[in-house]
C-alpha cells in the first residue's frame, strides 16, 4: 500500500483504509463503530487508538513498526519545519483512528515537542517573519501541558525583544495578544508589568491635551492594548497618567478669567463626551473611571451654575510627585499581589514591584539601575538609576531621588531628566 520512497508528510493518507481493515481483524471488533470513533474514551485531540488499551495495541504497533512509524519518524525528524505544523497535523489526524494511543503519544512527545523546543531556541521575535503562535499553538490540543516548558524561554525572549518597543508601534501587541489566554495569569501579568504598561504610561505622559488642536494618537495607541490588559489594570493606568493632565486642562478652560473670552460651556461639552466616547463601555464602568468623570462632571455644573471651580486633586507638588513614581508602578503592585498564595508580605511585594517597575523604565532608556552597596537611607536601600541616587520607600509607595543634600519625591520622566543633566553637566568639565 505505502510503496518505496512514501513521504507521510506529503501523501497523510495513503494505506489509512487498508490498515484500519487490518485492525478490525487483528482486534476481532468486526468494525463496529460503536464506541471506537474519533474521540472515543480520552483519545485526545485525535481520539487516538479508538479507545485500544496497551494490550490490544501491541499487534498493530508490530504492524506499523516498519512500513508507517520509521518512515514518519524519519521525516519528522529530518525533512519537516516545525515552523509549518499542517503537515504532520495532517498526518496524525488521518491516522487518528488507526495509531495505537501509546504510539501516537510516543511521537508527539519524543519526536514532535524535541522538535518544538529546538525551533523555539532558533526563535527570534524581531527577525523571524512567521508569528510564533501559529506554529505552536496547533499543537497545544494534542500536547496539552507538555509545552509549558517552552513558555519560560518564549516570555524571556519577548521581554528582550521590547525592551527598545515604542506603544506607536502595533507589531508588538499583534505578537503578544494570542499569548494571554496560554500563559499563567501571574505569568501574564508580569510580562505586562516588565514590558508594556511602563511604557504605555511614558505614552501618556507625552500627550498634550489641546482643546483647539487634539492629537488623540497616545491615547489610541495605549487603548488598543485594552485586550490584553485587564480592565482594572487599564482603569489606573488612565488614572494615573491621563485624567490627571485631563482635568487640569478642563478647569483651566473653565475658569478663563478676562481678558480671555467666558467658555462656551455647548462647546466644553461636547469636548467632554467625545473623550468619553473613546472609552469602552467596560472601562467607563469601571469605578476609577468613573470617578474622575465624575469630577469633571461637576466642574462642569459649578461652572453653569456660576460657582467657583474647585480645582481636581489635591495641589501638594511633593505629594504629586510622590504620586507619579506609585502610580507608574500600581499595575506591578497588583501583579504581585493577584499573584496570591504564599510568599512575601504585602509591603514586600510592594517594594519590589515599584522597584521592578524602575527597574523597566531604566532598561527601556538603556541605563543602569543597581543597588549601592553599604548605603542606605532612612533605612532604605540605595539605588543607581544610571547618575542619580534614588530610594523606593514600599510603606508610601515613593520614590526619592538625592537632590543636593536632601532626598525629594520624584516622577520617573524628573529622574530622567535629572540624570541627563548631571550627563550634561560632566561633559561640560572636560
Amino acid at each position: 500500500a505505502f510503496g518505496r520512497g512514501w513521504d507521510p508528510l506529503r501523501d497523510p493518507g495513503r494505506g489509512v483504509g487498508e490498515l484500519r481493515a487490518w485492525r478490525e481483524l487483528l482486534l476481532g471488533r468486526g468494525g463496529d463503530p460503536g464506541g471506537l470513533g474519533m474521540g472515543a474514551r480520552d483519545g485526545g485531540l485525535f481520539g487516538f487508538g479508538g479507545g485500544m488499551d496497551d494490550d490490544e495495541a501491541d499487534p498493530m504497533t508490530r504492524l506499523l513498526a516498519g512500513p508507517v512509524i520509521r518512515p514518519l519518524r524519519s521525516a519528522l525528524t529530518t525533512r519537516w519545519n516545525p515552523t509549518d505544523p499542517e503537515p504532520a497535523l495532517r498526518f496524525f489526524e488521518a491516522w487518528a483512528q488507526v495509531l495505537p494511543r501509546a504510539t501516537a503519544e510516543g511521537l508527539l512527545h519524543g519526536v514532535v515537542l524535541p522538535r518544538l523546543r529546538a525551533a523555539v531556541d532558533a526563535w527570534s521575535p524581531t527577525a523571524d517573519p512567521v508569528p510564533i503562535h501559529t506554529w505552536l499553538h496547533p499543537w497545544l490540543p494534542a500536547l496539552g501541558a507538555a509545552m509549558a516548558p517552552l513558555w519560560a524561554p518564549i516570555r524571556h525572549k519577548l521581554t528582550t525583544a521590547l525592551a527598545p518597543w515604542h506603544p506607536s508601534d502595533a507589531s508588538a501587541l499583534t505578537l503578544l495578544a494570542p499569548w494571554r489566554a496560554v500563559f499563567g495569569a501571574k505569568d501574564w501579568d508580569t510580562l505586562l508589568t516588565r514590558s508594556i504598561l511602563p511604557k504605555l504610561q511614558f505614552a501618556l505622559a507625552e500627550l498634550v491635551i489641546n482643546p483647539a488642536n487634539q492629537v488623540l494618537d497616545q491615547v489610541r495607541w495605549v487603548l488598543a492594548w485594552e485586550p490584553c490588559v485587564p480592565a482594572a489594570r487599564m482603569a489606573a493606568l488612565l488614572e494615573a497618567a491621563f485624567f490627571p493632565p485631563w482635568l487640569r486642562v478642563l478647569h483651566q478652560w473653565l475658569s478663563a478669567a478676562p481678558p480671555a473670552p467666558p467658555p462656551d460651556l455647548e462647546e466644553v461639552t461636547h469636548w467632554y463626551l467625545g473623550w468619553k466616547s473613546l472609552f469602552s463601555e467596560e472601562l467607563l464602568a469601571h469605578e476609577r473611571v468613573r470617578r474622575q468623570l465624575n469630577v469633571a462632571l461637576d466642574m462642569m455644573n459649578q461652572a453653569v451654575a456660576g460657582e467657583g471651580i474647585q480645582p481636581p486633586g489635591a495641589s501638594n507638588a511633593a505629594a504629586a510627585a510622590a504620586g507619579a513614581a506609585s502610580e507608574v508602578a500600581a499595575a506591578a503592585v497588583a501583579a504581585a499581589t493577584q499573584g496570591g498564595g504564599g510568599g512575601r508580605s504585602g509591603g514586600s511585594e510592594m517594594e519590589m514591584s515599584l522597584r521592578e517597575a524602575v527597574e523597566a523604565f531604566a532598561a527601556a532608556h538603556d541605563l543602569q539601575f543597581l543597588p549601592k552597596p553599604g548605603r542606605a537611607v532612612e533605612g532604605l536601600q540605595v539605588y543607581a538609576f544610571g547618575t542619580v541616587s534614588v530610594t523606593v520607600d514600599s510603606g508610601r509607595q515613593v520614590l526619592r531621588a538625592q537632590v543636593g543634600e536632601r532626598w525629594a519625591p520624584v516622577g520617573l520622566d524628573q529622574l530622567l531628566e535629572q540624570h541627563k543633566q548631571r550627563l550634561r553637566a560632566k561633559s561640560k568639565t572636560f
